[in-house]
């Protein structure tokens, strides 16, 4: 078996634990980006993916988090912004559910990283109707975004391939060290209030904002709901009622793979330390 598919079968098992949490919470979740276009085309993972993307309406999100804290197996942990160090900067928003079973170390373009393996999970929330509102709405979006960057500067992936514009900004910000008087967990903290400006269960378009495809995610929510169940590997998890919406809005020709071949994003190897067992789910 290859470093790529056994670490896709370590995901799935994260998958499984915590499709567990969220059947015993009746909390609802979907798969997006690349793992939704996983469901739909491949009916599991694409052949070259090596992450998983989860979407959860903002108030099942909010639960997870708190759920997290008292109901995970010994071989598991999380990671959550809002109960990392008030002066920490190596701040990620949404949520990582990861296992100890597995280690995986990925080469990000000469750079490597070792993590255990994961999942992210992102909230879905709400956009205001009507055009003008919803463009202001994107540009306050975006403005607290950039600071938020601009605050945890000197940890952005400096090594990851950047249009030559954002590589200049990074360098820039790098120079006027702005992250020196600009708190990251407070940043992170404004623009998830923004983010919760406009529920979910009340918007007629929806979508993950901190996606890399930004707006590209906002959908009408009728797209999402409702779900029905569909094949992923050995189990099920929940489609949006309209993916092919959502697909044609993130990847364009979305039916049909590269021509070119697959391409794996990252060479990766997986390990697998000793771990004891626990209790549960």
């Amino acid at each position: 078996m290859n470093d790529l598919r056994d670490l896709q079968l370590e995901l799935l098992e994260v998958i499984k634990q915590f499709q567990t949490i969220c059947e015993r919470n009746e909390l609802s979740y979907f798969p997006i980006d690349g793992t939704l276009l996983g469901l739909v085309r491949h009916q599991g993972f694409i052949p070259w993916d090596d992450d998983v993307d989860i979407g959860m309406p903002r108030n099942d999100f909010e639960k997870l988090a708190v759920i997290l804290e008292n109901n995970l197996p010994k071989e598991m942990h999380y990671r959550y912004y809002k109960e990392m160090d008030f002066n920490a900067k190596d701040i990620q928003y949404g949520i990582r559910l990861y296992s100890k079973k597995a280690q995986v170390k990925a080469n990000f373009y000469g750079h490597e990283e070792i993590e255990d393996v994961n999942i992210d999970i992102f909230p879905i929330d709400g956009m205001p109707d009507g055009r003008l509102r919803y463009k202001i709405y994107q540009f306050e979006l975006l403005v607290l975004k950039a600071i938020t960057k601009l605050s945890q500067i000197t940890s952005i992936r400096t090594f990851v391939k950047r249009p030559p514009v954002e590589r200049l900004l990074i360098q820039m910000g790098k120079i006027l060290r702005l992250d020196k008087v600009l708190n990251t967990k407070k940043w992170y903290a404004r623009l998830d209030r923004a983010l919760q400006k406009y529920p979910y269960e009340t918007a007629k378009v929806v979508g993950v904002f901190w996606s890399d495809y930004r707006f590209n995610e906002m959908v009408p929510k009728t797209c999402y709901e409702p779900a029905h169940m569909q094949k992923f590997e050995d189990v099920e998890m929940p489609c949006p009622a309209n993916p092919q919406q959502i697909l044609q809005q993130l990847y364009g020709d979305w039916q049909h793979p590269p021509k070119e071949g697959p391409k794996q994003k990252h060479p990766i190897t997986i390990y697998h330390p000793s771990v004891k067992s626990g209790g549960g789910y």
